[in-house]
């Protein structure tokens, strides 16, 4: 499935029906404007899901325009008034949420600033994110810019129809890859976690039948405790094989090994060299590492390019000159072997 444009859980989850000569590696997914997630998940974990819920708002069309300033009608208690909350009111129920999850849970914190130090360092460099799951997929997540144009149809006796079109643009759309970029990598191992379960039970169960619906479970009620036994083995299996968030982070150095970028790891970080890239064909490297020689050259050759065609701003240099991400954070201190034991699960 080499460049597919796909839904991530729907094409994985929806392979339930694997027989015996299922091939479960060297299986190709590609994440691009095309591919739908839910607003939850993209705004679950950070602050920049409020400008999220902004643009759900506009679009589901539950805000009013008062004031000169567009208000959400929130659900109250008295519902003969209504409650209007503003932007800047939206974006501090935001930040106290966001606040809250990371005060509770610090170790989460952690994995959050490494996730956004990557994004940060590939959006520089305006390259996608790809990794390896467990379950043998390989994923690229490459949001690109589009633009929207609105065009209006006649449909007859003076009526007029409304129809936005939309075209991606060969740019990197930086904002959305930083905030999807959470959710897909969650999405890809509750998806390893289904594959590897159906692949498993499909040998030789008496689990039988056995449906499911994104990362969730069917069958029959006699069936159920045998089911919740197995998702829990496997489970543990996933996340005690290996250290995935090490091996996640091999799989973009070798990505940035593909790209002939240099760099070194430390005992905290891992620094791009962009310096020693030379070989890399990537415009941004090449734009940071090209002489005034050069570009007298380049100039003299083709009159159609100004200097501004091959040069980068002086603040993208700046923000390229020390580039280099963190390490993935260690691993917690939960006994995944309690989880055999856990009254509740959620998959």
């Amino acid at each position: 499935m080499k460049d597919s444009n796909i839904n991530i859980n729907e094409s994985i989850i929806n392979s339930n029906n694997l027989d015996s000569s299922t091939q479960i590696l060297d299986t190709d997914i590609n994440i691009d404007n095309s591919t739908n997630f839910n607003f939850e998940d993209i705004s679950s974990l950070s602050i920049e899901g409020a400008n999220e819920l902004n643009n759900f708002i506009e679009d589901k069309n539950l805000s009013e325009f008062i004031n000169d300033k567009y208000l959400y009608k929130a659900p109250s208690k008295n519902l003969k008034i209504p409650l209007y909350l503003s932007y800047k009111e939206i974006f501090k129920l935001a930040q106290i949420v966001h606040g809250s999850l990371f005060k509770k849970y610090p170790n989460l914190l952690n994995i959050f600033n490494y996730f956004e130090s990557i994004s940060s360092v590939f959006n520089l460099l305006d390259l996608p994110i790809s990794w390896n799951t467990p379950s043998g997929l390989f994923i690229t997540q490459k949001y690109l810019k589009n633009i929207k144009v609105k065009i209006f149809i006649s449909v007859g006796k003076g009526k007029q129809k409304n129809v936005v079109l939309s075209q991606n643009i060969n740019e990197i759309d930086t904002r959305a890859q930083t905030q999807a970029f959470n959710p897909n990598f969650v999405h890809s191992l509750d998806s390893s976690l289904v594959i590897l379960l159906l692949a498993k039970l499909n040998k030789n169960s008496k689990i039988h039948p056995l449906l499911t619906i994104h990362d969730c479970f069917l069958t029959h009620p006699n069936n159920m405790f045998d089911l919740i036994s197995e998702v829990k083995e496997e489970f543990i299996n996933l996340f005690e094989s290996e250290n995935l968030l090490d091996k996640f982070n091999n799989d973009l150095l070798s990505v940035l090994d593909s790209y002939k970028i240099k760099y070194k790891v430390g005992k905290k970080k891992v620094t791009i060299l962009l310096k020693e890239s030379s070989d890399c064909t990537l415009p941004v490297v090449k734009f940071y590492n090209i002489t005034k020689e050069e570009i007298k050259k380049i100039l003299t050759e083709n009159k159609d390019l100004s200097k501004n065609n091959l040069m980068l701003s002086s603040y993208k240099k700046k923000k390229l000159k020390d580039l280099s991400f963190i390490l993935p954070p260690k691993p917690g201190k939960l006994k995944l072997e309690d989880i055999r034991d856990s009254n509740y699960l959620i998959t």
